[in-house]
C-alpha cells in the first residue's frame, strides 16, 4: 500500500517559556506511508497426508510492515523531515499454532509490535514521561473451545499468558502524564448455547 497524507495533524514536543516541555497539537506537514500486509495459514496435516480427517494442525502468520515518515515538515524552526509519524510501529506480527478436532479447538498466538514514538520529534526520553519512545513488546495468548451435545460449547483462554509488563502508549492528560500500562495476565470463560 501507499498513502499520502497532506498537512497531517500531529504532536510536537515544544519547550515553553517556563523551560518546561509540552506536547503541541498542530499541522506538522505531509506524511507518506508505504508498506505491505500479508496473511498465511497452512495446514500441516494436509501438507503431510494430503487430506484432513479427524484432527488438523495449523500455523498462521499475519504480518504488517509500515514505513511512514514525515516529508516537507517544518514547525517552529524544527526540521521534522524523515521523522517517524507518531503512533505507528514499523512491524506488527501475529504468529499462531492451532490444533482442531471435531469438538475441541485450541490456539496459542504470539503478537509482536516494534517500537514507536508518540511525538513528531521522535523523542527517546523525557523526564515528564509524556513523550518518549514506546518500546517494542511481545505477548502470548492461549484460547480454547469445546463443543458438546451438538448445541453447547465452552470457550475460554488466557490473555498475556506470560504476564509481560509493557505499555502501548503515553498520555499527557489525566491520569498522566506518563505511560498507560498494558493489561496483565487475564482469564476468561464463556458458555454458549445454540437454539
Amino acid at each position: 500500500f501507499y498513502l499520502f497524507y497532506g498537512n497531517k495533524i500531529g504532536k510536537v514536543n515544544m519547550l515553553g517559556s517556563d523551560n518546561v516541555t509540552y506536547l503541541y497539537t498542530t499541522n506538522i506537514g505531509n506524511s507518506v506511508a508505504k508498506g505491505v500486509e500479508m496473511y498465511a495459514n497452512l495446514s500441516l496435516v494436509k501438507l503431510v497426508t494430503g487430506s484432513i480427517n479427524k484432527i488438523d494442525v495449523r500455523i498462521f502468520n499475519s504480518l504488517a510492515y509500515t514505513h511512514v515518515r514525515y516529508t516537507n515538515a517544518h514547525k517552529e524552526n524544527l526540521n521534522l523531515n524523515g521523522k517517524f509519524v507518531e503512533g505507528v510501529p514499523e512491524w506488527n506480527e501475529k504468529v499462531g499454532f492451532e490444533i482442531k478436532s471435531r469438538s475441541i479447538t485450541t490456539t496459542i498466538q504470539t503478537t509482536h509490535l516494534s517500537k514507536q514514538f508518540n511525538d513528531a520529534n521522535n523523542t527517546v526520553y523525557s523526564s515528564t514521561g509524556a513523550t518518549g519512545v514506546v518500546p517494542s513488546y511481545t505477548l502470548f495468548d492461549w484460547s480454547f473451545q469445546w463443543s458438546f451435545l451438538k448445541n453447547y460449547h465452552i470457550s475460554g483462554g488466557v490473555n498475556n499468558l506470560t504476564n509481560t509488563k509493557y505499555f502501548s502508549r503515553r498520555i499527557n492528560m489525566y491520569p498522566g502524564p506518563g505511560i498507560l500500562p498494558g493489561d496483565g495476565r487475564s482469564f476468561y470463560v464463556s458458555v454458549g448455547v445454540r437454539l
